[in-house]
């Protein structure tokens, strides 16, 4: 999917559009997604709200996995999810979330298209100077279709 495509693709879910998501790279199975640091975003302190920083790695990890080109034929259901925070964000945090080729050879190798099988991605949330803000990882279910 195109940066565009994408971009666009995410204003149309409201509640992305109000966090003001944007595409700074995107190719099959990898992302990174920008979440403005912006006033109607704060928490007290005038730091990034912790529920927008985890907005924002879910939707990169549900992005990285709904692109990737050998997980198309299988439908995903996130399981679970559980976030590290390191750091408060006073500035624009960027997600970074990957399919990585070597994870999927040992989950798809041999696994007929009908069963089922499970993948965590892990998200890295990064401030503006390339600081760890948080850890995401989204467990997700690949049933077959």
């Amino acid at each position: 999917m195109q940066i565009p495509q994408l971009e666009s693709a995410l204003r149309s879910v409201p509640y992305l559009a109000l966090l003001g998501v944007r595409v700074e790279e995107a190719r099959p199975g990898k992302v990174v997604l920008r979440l403005p640091f912006m006033a109607k975003l704060h928490a007290h302190g005038s730091v990034l709200h912790s529920g927008a920083v985890y907005s924002l790695a879910e939707t990169a990890a549900s992005v990285a996995v709904a692109t990737h080109p050998r997980l198309s034929a299988r439908a995903p259901r996130q399981k679970s999810a559980r976030i590290k925070y390191y750091a408060a964000a006073v500035r624009d945090v960027t997600a970074h979330a990957e399919v990585h080729a070597e994870q999927l050879g040992r989950l798809l190798d041999g696994a007929s298209s009908e069963q089922s099988v499970s993948l965590d991605i892990v998200v890295r949330v990064l401030d503006a100077r390339g600081e760890d803000i948080a850890e995401f990882t989204a467990h997700y279910a690949l049933r077959g279709r």
